[in-house]
Parts: C-alpha cells; sequence; structure tokens
C-alpha cells in the first residue's frame, strides 16, 4: 500500500488541480441540486472525500458535488452521500487499488 504522499502524487499526475471545480460542477449540474433536484437556491459545494486535508488536496469537479442546504446540511445529507460515493469511488478504481482508494478517500463503502 502506498502512503498518503504518495498518492497525492500519483493523484495530482492523473488529475491536475483545476482552477474551478465549484464552477464546472454548477455546469454539471445545471444549477440544481445533485441530490433532491432544487433550483432558485445557492448551492452548497459537498466534499465527498472526509478529513480537510484531504478535502482541500483532493478538490476536483469528480470529488465535490452541488447541494441545496437542506440536502447539505439536513438529514438528506446521510442519503445524498452513499451515492457520490460509489461515484467517485468508480473514478478513482479506474486508477487506483482498492487500499489505495480507501487511503484517498479518508473513509469508503469498499472497506467492508
Amino acid at each position: 500500500m502506498r502512503t498518503l504522499p504518495e498518492l497525492k502524487q500519483a493523484f495530482t499526475l492523473l488529475y491536475p488541480p483545476e482552477e474551478n471545480p465549484r464552477q464546472q460542477r454548477l455546469i454539471i449540474s445545471q444549477g440544481r441540486c445533485e441530490f433532491c433536484g432544487k433550483g432558485n437556491v445557492r448551492l452548497e459545494m459537498h466534499h465527498i472525500l472526509t478529513g480537510k486535508l484531504r478535502r482541500s488536496f483532493f478538490e476536483r469537479f469528480f470529488t465535490v458535488r452541488m447541494l441545496c442546504p437542506n440536502c447539505h446540511k439536513g438529514s438528506k445529507k446521510y442519503l445524498a452521500l452513499p451515492q457520490a460515493k460509489k461515484e467517485v469511488e468508480a473514478v478513482l478504481l479506474q486508477e487506483f487499488n482498492t487500499l489505495d482508494v480507501i487511503n484517498i478517500m479518508g473513509s469508503s463503502g469498499l472497506e467492508q
């Protein structure tokens, strides 16, 4: 298993830092909550990867989702996250092994 610094280096080579992942995700979501579909609200960016250091380092358009305040902060948050985590896992598993993906994500459904 590679160390987190080694994984960060490999990740950066595969997915160079993006100038504005929030803006890219807003385009993908068409300005609507990616969980409930609500529009005409100020969307909040939710980081799929856990831990402050992971969030900032691994922030790319595919590791974040745009959620309305109700889905981001409310009880729906725990319903919205599993599908988003699976989507990020699927992308990462194309380039990394299972243990590396678990280490990158901080936590994952792959641990089971």
